[in-house]
């Protein structure tokens, strides 16, 4: 196993735990509808809570959606040495990730990213061919223009709109969702399937085009450039380094600014991105190495059961917190849904580190890599 694929499986590993932590909220509260920065009680929760936007919220999915990029181009790659036709791969390989997210959205839980990455993933076909300076450029594009503009506008509405008027928070959809703590199965669908819908309309394609889009490409650009090849671990650190404090200082605006929308906005959309480089240079740098300890192999093999994973997570947690499981949404700190993420992620640790012992890949990994070359694969070691 190369390093390269060392430090893009780390940094996929740590990822995993970034969203859980961002998802438990979800999970428990109804924290995407209300001004989350006003809900927590106490002054614990609220510090707690800060501290999770500063350094993790708005940093994780962009930091997988960038790793997806990355490894679209290896499987490109890996395509054509193979002698197969690349693009047909990559369709079979982000139509499966498709039926897998909208059957996540649908029937588990409406906060799935995998619609939207294999959404991204179709855009990224029509510039897959680009050099990686083309996609870079585009990246860069269509991630600080229309961003830059969008907190402008939001900052003038802001100030000559009253903040209830502009739209950005939901008090009725956070009412009904204490259904998710009384209902069925089937009544938790149907409100699950109405806020997906409702959260991925119209929204969901500008998300998809300056949100996701951007990091996917830079994934690709560093790929197909062979950026990592090309540096030292000790480069990766100090850029990181850089970056982090850069995207830092973005993300702690809000706490300047009284909690204002236009800079959570600027915090998300900006800060969030450059955080997200900033860890992903972080892991090159920690195991761009051929020595790993037991935590850092434990990361990278959760990280080669991203998806497994994942899917898992939200398996788990809304058996906990709804009505058809334990039902406790609404009734968990925030404090309590922290701990819980990191025992739900130590556990993930140990099974990835043990898992790998005897088998080659997770079991969601090996159906989407059958569908995606139509060779079945083998599973377990010494097939």
């Amino acid at each position: 196993m190369g390093q390269r694929i060392i430090g893009v499986d780390f940094a996929r590993g740590i990822s995993l735990f970034g969203i859980l932590l961002i998802n438990m909220m979800s999970f428990h509260s109804p924290y995407v509808w209300v001004d989350s920065y006003g809900y927590w009680e106490g002054s614990g929760n609220h510090i707690l809570f800060l501290l999770i936007e500063v350094f993790v919220g708005a940093s994780f999915y962009p930091l997988f959606a960038l790793l997806f990029g990355f490894g679209a181009i290896k499987i490109f790659e890996k395509s054509m040495k193979l002698e197969l036709k690349p693009k047909v791969t990559l369709v079979r390989r982000f139509f499966f990730l498709l039926i897998i997210g909208l059957i996540h959205a649908l029937l588990i839980w409406n906060g799935d990213i995998l619609v939207t990455y294999a959404v991204t993933g179709f855009i990224l076909l029509l510039l897959i061919n680009f050099s990686h300076r083309a996609q870079l450029t585009i990246g860069v594009l269509l991630w600080s223009l229309p961003n830059v503009l969008l907190f402008l506008l939001t900052w003038l509405a802001y100030r000559f709109m009253p903040e209830d008027q502009l739209g950005v928070y939901d008090y009725e959809r956070a009412a009904a969702s204490q259904l998710y703590a009384d209902g069925g199965f089937w009544e938790i669908t149907k409100l699950r399937v109405d806020e997906w819908l409702y959260i991925n309309g119209a929204g969901g394609i500008l998300i998809v085009l300056f949100s996701v889009l951007p990091m996917v490409l830079f994934g690709a650009a560093m790929a197909k450039g062979g950026f990592i090849q090309k540096h030292s671990p000790g480069y990766f650190i100090k850029k990181g380094i850089l970056l982090l404090a850069i995207g830092l200082f973005i993300k702690v605006l809000p706490l300047l600014t009284s909690y204002e929308y236009p800079f959570i906005l600027l915090k998300n959309q900006i800060g969030g991105p450059i955080v997200a480089i900033a860890y992903f240079f972080i892991c090159l740098g920690v195991v761009k190495g051929n020595q790993l300890g037991v935590l850092q192999e434990a990361i990278v093999r959760a990280g080669k059961l991203s998806i497994t994973l994942y899917l898992t997570q939200s398996i788990v947690c809304t058996f906990i917190f709804y009505g058809y499981g334990l039902g406790l949404y609404g009734k968990v700190e925030l404090w309590e849904g922290t701990i819980l993420a990191l025992a739900i992620y130590c556990v993930q640790l140990v099974f990835s580190y043990f898992w790998f012992k005897k088998y080659k890949t997770g079991p969601v990994e090996w159906l989407w890599r059958w569908f995606t070359y139509k060779e079945k694969p083998d599973f377990k070691k010494g097939e």
